[in-house]
C-alpha cells in the first residue's frame, strides 16, 4: 500500500490474527479476561507516519456475585525513591536509639531454667514462664546489667559453634526480667549443660510517620 492509497478494508472472513491491525480477545490466558493487541506499528512500518486507535464496548452480564475487577500489572517502588520523617532518634556508643526499641548488646555467662535460676538467687518462682530459658551474667567475673526490656526483640548467638541445645540461637522475645542481671526468653529450657555463654543483641526499631 502506497502513502496517501486508500486502504482496502478486508471482509470479516478475511481477517486473520496475520493481517489483522487490532485484535481483542476474550479469556486470555485460560482466564476470565479481555486483551487488546496492536499490531499497527509493524503493520505499517512502511509508511512515514500515521496513527490508530483502538476501542471496544464491552457488555457484562450473567456474573454470579456481580464483582467485576479491572486490574493493571503491579510496579514496585523504585530503589531510589526515598522517603523523609521528622523525627530524630540519637547514636550512643555506635548503638541506635528507636522509639519502641533500642539497639543493644550483651554478653551473658550462662543459661538457666527460669524458676531454678530464681531458686538459686531467692527470688519468687515465676508463676507462668518457670520453664523457660533464663540468660544471665551471674557468675561471671564481669558482671553486666542486661540492657533490655520486657517485650524485647532480640537475637542470641552462644559462643560454642556446636551448642547443646542449638534452638537457643536465633530470634527470641523477652519475656522477663527476674533481676538486673537476667533475662528470660519466649523458648523452653532445653538440657542442661556445663557453663556456656554467648551474647545478645537487640536491633533499634522506629515507627514513625513518613511524608
Amino acid at each position: 500500500m502506497a502513502n496517501d492509497a486508500k486502504p482496502v478494508v478486508p471482509t470479516q472472513g478475511e481477517i486473520t490474527t496475520s493481517n489483522a491491525i487490532h485484535s481483542v480477545s476474550f479469556n486470555v490466558s485460560g482466564g476470565n479476561a479481555i486483551g487488546f493487541q496492536s499490531s499497527f506499528p509493524t503493520t505499517i512500518q512502511w509508511l512515514n507516519n500515521g496513527t490508530s486507535k483502538i476501542s471496544a464496548k464491552v457488555v457484562l452480564s450473567n456474573i454470579p456475585d456481580g464483582l467485576v475487577v479491572f486490574e493493571t500489572d503491579g510496579e514496585d517502588t523504585p530503589d531510589e525513591f526515598y522517603y523523609e520523617g521528622n523525627e530524630v532518634f540519637n547514636i550512643n556508643g555506635d548503638l541506635h536509639d528507636g522509639n519502641l526499641q533500642d539497639q543493644n548488646n550483651w554478653a551473658f555467662y550462662d543459661n538457666a531454667q527460669n524458676n531454678a535460676y530464681r531458686s538459686s538467687q531467692g527470688l519468687p518462682a515465676s508463676q507462668y514462664n518457670g520453664g523457660k530459658l533464663a540468660l544471665t551474667s551471674t557468675g561471671g567475673t564481669g558482671l553486666t546489667t542486661a540492657p533490655f526490656s520486657v517485650g524485647d526483640i532480640v537475637n542470641v548467638q552462644q559462643t560454642n559453634l556446636s551448642p547443646t541445645n542449638p534452638q537457643y540461637n536465633g530470634q527470641h522475645t523477652v519475656l522477663e526480667k527476674p533481676d538486673a542481671n537476667t533475662i528470660v526468653l519466649d523458648v523452653a529450657f532445653g538440657a542442661s549443660t556445663p557453663v556456656e555463654g554467648g551474647a545478645v543483641n537487640a536491633d533499634a526499631i522506629v515507627l514513625t510517620n513518613f511524608f
